[in-house]
């Protein structure tokens, strides 16, 4: 409701409106004014201190937990040393020599230790020790002893010769034949924890203690192990930590240096509050000012051009209709001038630069005809219309009937307006005159534009303005969204358009609808995963090709020639299959990542664009290995994502790999994604663009998960691949001595090609294990879901080989859980998970399908002979060769045994790597067939799951055809390398009867 004294306002001269205006503005800037105050006064100062109450709580917790897990990982080292064979030999012989030796292996494991002790325990307990007849500090070391007897107790602190001491003890697993059991016992002095506290910027010391909290009838006090800084300092901010694993606790507050960072004047804030005001209160004064003066400089404008009968000149378009009245007073008085009428313009008002006396009664009528002007302006409103079908709209009656309805409101609401001057007016027309004026009007309204609602064209869709998009900035030049201007494809990623520029989405989706006309206005809203609701227009947009090459859909991924077989019109389409497929199965979000490939950011240009169009969101997590994009579907929101890679093949190849609420398409939704491309037919919508990085939770997440014991020295080949932005960091935060080879990514794989199954390529990485004396060698593909290993001694270690190490350990923890492999893995590995009591399943070839395969069988492991490694154990079930890596590194740590030994405890077989028999895509899979129906295998048993298997009691040969590349894949293994070379021949001369001009690798 209008306030009265506006509402006085708006009835008086607009001089009087603009001084209310005015008054408004006044107040609005005493509000600002408060709100300044308010924000510098009170909230920057509250602010600072809930900011650094935040800092010292995230502090307190990472270096609470840093003690926590140094305390861990303390008692974990000591005990695999003292369960170790050196140890227990030494208690056994109980001679001074052999306790020495082996007291002073477990020391050079504590370099920062005051001392270690290596303590023999017989029946008697620790009742030696107190007699004296060992050398123990105090009773709080003995009482650590017996305690140690029944469970690895928590650390003591206490102070001996005023310095803080901190002791570990831990008991051996085993007892010697004699009944006595060993105690470690390591003593640490204060300096170990000040270095483990203190950070690498000495000037930016934190205020802390940490003690042994002890309790006692009198109450609780703390015994400080180590005091950094001044704690009183800011009480208000400190926090404590109980750390977890002992009676330890930490008080904290971060430094004076952080403190004096934040109460630093907020020159940046002042500054933009400053201009923030500035652009309050200069415009809105300055555009007052000047509308006060256009106001006055047109009404002088009109008043001179009534008293001189000239011309107005430029003045405000909302006074036009005053001009017009004025100039129809005119011609009336000029028209019935000879009649005896009053004439009403015999007083005129003389503008306010003239310096005569205005008529009496002129501002009276000045106002009267504003008046007028504002009434006109509210009236002049269309009203609202029904919409017409579209045989109405093309019915020239109906035309002329809703024109001439209109035209007569419109006059109707005119002449009601109840101004003086209309009045007098009519009274002089009369009735006659008013109906000439009507007859009229249709025709003089047939030169204004048309105020009905409807289609000049039924053909013609009616077009909507879409939403915006939402942007973010790419890094590293991994998606140049400025590609996209030159494909007018900046309304997908620019700001809202105008209303009357339709972006060139709704152009393409008219000119679908033109030429599909039983699509014509078929739109469906559908359920989105954003706040805003969504609405897709089925079939809306359509993109021609001209070839779409069948073979780049394999069976379980799209994969080919990245400049001839993925062009951008090719992704365009693929794209919007892609997205329609996700739609239909309500995904509307999906993750996008890339390798380091040449091609990666155009083709990720071109399918990100095309899923925009389709109306699907994306979420842009840059150059990642192929992991890291799984990773995301199961830690992010959306369970849906793209990854553009080439694998594990070369250069010129690049692909594409689609997970699909978690899960990837198997042979089958592949076909059905050919078929839709091909149509070309695909709903149109508009969706938003936005970046995570999810590489730091990836590594937080894996390390959180290993525990090295024992660093190992790894030398890690990310064969120029994306696996060389994570795997290096990832060992380097497990405390790993890294030796990088080919980690920067370079998409020329200039080195070697990053297939890991090829031994050729490991070459380099085995003789850089032996030079540099390492633990262990690690290789990953191109997209890092495949791993390949070289022991320490330079051998490359097969992964059926590298299977049997991992299934040990895992079902050691998981009995009777199944193990699945691929076909191409040796026939021992099955034989020794039914000896670990696991449950072995063969199945085929392929990423997808072994994902498929480890779902429905609930499998803790799975693994296929090209280096894929599935653990659904502490992991989520997908292909992660950095994870199997670190998996791996940790089973040689804990065991404390080098990888060739662990292998040693295996069968042995005679085989052959992975062999590739070049053979087109369009004729390896009825080469297959041929040699099943026409090959002579006598007793062997066939199995065919995937291509031809042939099983003897010596040994196993298979022929299957690739599914990622244009090959037959082939491999053997024998009791003996006779037997090997036997089956190679009768293989090889079976192909050949086939196909002669097949070039065998053997």
């Amino acid at each position: 409701m209008i306030k009265p004294a506006f509402a006085a306002a708006l009835a008086k001269h607009p001089k009087a409106l603009l001084a209310v205006i005015a008054q408004i503005y006044g107040a609005s800037l005493l509000v600002t004014a408060f709100a300044l105050v308010f924000i510098l006064a009170f909230y920057v100062p509250q602010q600072i201190e809930r900011t650094y109450a935040q800092i010292s709580d995230a502090e307190s917790a990472a270096l609470a937990e840093r003690v926590a897990q140094n305390i861990r990982l303390t008692q974990t080292q000591l005990a695999n040393l003292l369960n170790g064979s050196i140890a227990r030999q030494a208690i056994e012989q109980d001679t001074p020599e052999a306790l020495a030796a082996a007291q002073e292996q477990i020391a050079s494991a504590f370099p920062e230790a005051l001392s270690v002790q290596l303590i023999k325990l017989d029946d008697m307990g620790t009742s030696a020790m107190m007699a004296g007849t060992e050398q123990l500090r105090n009773h709080i070391e003995v009482d650590l002893i017996r305690r140690a007897q029944i469970n690895t107790p928590a650390p003591e602190a206490y102070i001996v010769d005023q310095q803080s001491l901190v002791s570990f003890a831990v008991a051996s697993e085993w007892t010697s034949t004699n009944g006595d059991r060993g105690i470690a016992l390591l003593t640490r002095m204060e300096s170990h924890y000040r270095a483990l506290l203190s950070p690498a910027d000495q000037t930016n010391t934190p205020n802390l203690i940490l003690g042994q909290v002890l309790r006692s009838a009198s109450g609780i006090s703390l015994h400080p192990i180590l005091t950094l800084g001044n704690l009183k300092a800011h009480e208000n901010a400190v926090q404590t930590r109980a750390i977890v694993g002992s009676d330890w606790e930490l008080r904290y507050s971060p430094s004076a240096k952080t403190y004096e960072q934040l109460i630093q004047t907020p020159w940046g804030l002042y500054l933009s509050l400053l201009l923030l005001t500035l652009c309050v209160v200069i415009p809105p004064w300055y555009l007052l000012a000047q509308s006060r003066k256009n106001l006055q400089r047109s009404i002088d404008a009109i008043l001179l051009a009534e008293t001189t009968r000239s011309s107005t000149g430029d003045v405000w378009p909302e006074l036009e209709p005053l001009m017009a009245r004025m100039s129809n007073s005119r011609e009336f008085q000029s028209e019935f001038s000879e009649l005896d009428l009053p004439n009403l313009n015999s007083a005129p008002t003389v503008p306010s630069f003239i310096k005569s006396t205005p008529a009496p009664g002129s501002e009276s009528s000045i106002s009267t005809v504003l008046d007028e002007v504002r009434s006109r302006r509210h009236r002049m409103t269309l009203p609202e219309v029904e919409e017409l079908s579209v045989e109405e709209a093309a019915s020239p009656k109906g035309s002329e009937a809703t024109e001439t309805s209109t035209s007569q409101e419109l006059l109707v609401s005119d002449n009601s307006t109840g101004s003086s001057l209309e009045a007098e007016m009519e009274a002089l027309l009369g009735t006659s005159e008013r109906t000439e004026r009507e007859q009229d009007a249709p025709a003089k309204e047939d030169t204004r534009p048309s105020t009905k609602l409807g289609l000049s064209d039924p053909d013609e869709p009616l077009e909507l303005t879409p939403k915006s998009v939402e942007t973010d900035t790419v890094d590293e030049g991994e998606f140049d969204l400025s590609t996209f201007a030159s494909d007018e494809a900046l309304d997908f990623v620019s700001a809202k358009p105008q209303p009357d520029e339709p972006s060139s989405l709704m152009t393409e989706t008219a000119t679908a609808r033109t030429t599909t006309e039983d699509s014509q206005h078929k739109t469906t809203t559908v359920a989105s995963t954003l706040k805003t609701e969504r609405v897709i227009t089925s079939e809306a947009r359509q993109v021609t090709l001209d070839e779409l090459p069948e073979q780049i859909f394999r069976a379980y991924d799209i994969r080919g020639v990245a400049d001839t077989e993925l062009t951008d019109e090719i992704i365009t389409a693929i794209g919007g299959a892609i997205a329609t497929i996700a739609a239909d199965q309500g995904e509307y979000t999906l993750i996008i990542g890339c390798d380091g490939r040449l091609s990666s950011p155009r083709i990720k240009t071109a399918l990100v664009k095309s899923l925009l169009a389709s109306g699907i969101d994306i979420i842009d997590i840059g150059v990642v290995p192929s992991p890291v994009m799984y990773f995301a579907t199961h830690e992010l929101e959306y369970r849906s994502g793209l990854m553009i890679t080439g694998s594990h093949n070369d250069a010129e190849i690049n692909g594409i790999k689609i997970v699909l609420d978690r899960k990837p398409l198997a042979s089958g939704a592949i076909q059905s994604l050919y078929t839709l491309a091909k149509s070309g037919m695909f709903s149109s919508g508009q969706g938003s663009l936005s970046r995570e990085d999810v590489i730091p939770a990836y590594l937080r997440k894996i390390s959180d998960d290993i525990l090295i014991p024992a660093p190992l020295k790894i030398v890690i080949d990310a064969s120029n691949g994306v696996a060389g932005r994570v795997a290096p960091l990832l060992f380097e935060q497990l405390g790993c001595d890294v030796i990088r080879m080919n980690c920067d990514i370079d998409g020329n794989f200039p080195n070697h090609s990053p297939d890991t199954s090829n031994e050729q390529n490991l070459a380099p990485l085995a003789a850089r294990v032996k030079r540099e004396q390492a633990d262990l060698g690690v290789a990953f593909d191109g997209d890092g879901d495949r791993v390949a290993a070289v022991d320490s001694e330079g051998n490359i270690v097969r992964t059926d080989r590298l299977m049997m190490v991992l299934a040990r350990d895992v079902l050691s923890r998981n009995p009777g859980s199944d193990v699945v492999y691929d076909i191409k893995c040796s026939h021992k590995l099955g034989e020794l998970i039914s000896r670990l009591g696991g449950r072995p399943v063969l199945w085929k070839t392929g990423h997808a399908l072994m994902k498929q395969k480890i779902r429905e069988t609930g499998a803790i492991l799975g693994g296929e002979f090209s280096g894929h490694i599935f653990f659904s154990e502490r992991w989520y079930g997908f292909d992660d060769g950095v994870y199997a890596a670190a998996r791996l590194a940790e089973i040689i740590s804990a065991d404390e045994v080098p990888l060739v030994d662990l292998l040693s405890d295996f069968p042995i077989a005679f085989s052959t790597p992975e062999l590739l028999v070049p053979v087109a895509d369009t004729e390896k899979f009825q080469l297959v067939e041929a040699l099943h129906a026409q090959g002579d295998f006598k007793d062997g048993k066939i199995t065919t799951i995937d291509g031809l298997r042939v099983d003897y009691t010596h040994g196993w040969a298979l022929v299957r055809a690739s599914n990622t590349s244009a090959a037959l894949t082939l491999r053997f293994e024998a009791d003996s390398e006779e037997q090997l070379h036997a089956l190679q021949s009768a293989v090889g001369q079976a192909l050949l009867n086939l196909n002669p001009n097949l070039l065998l690798p053997f």
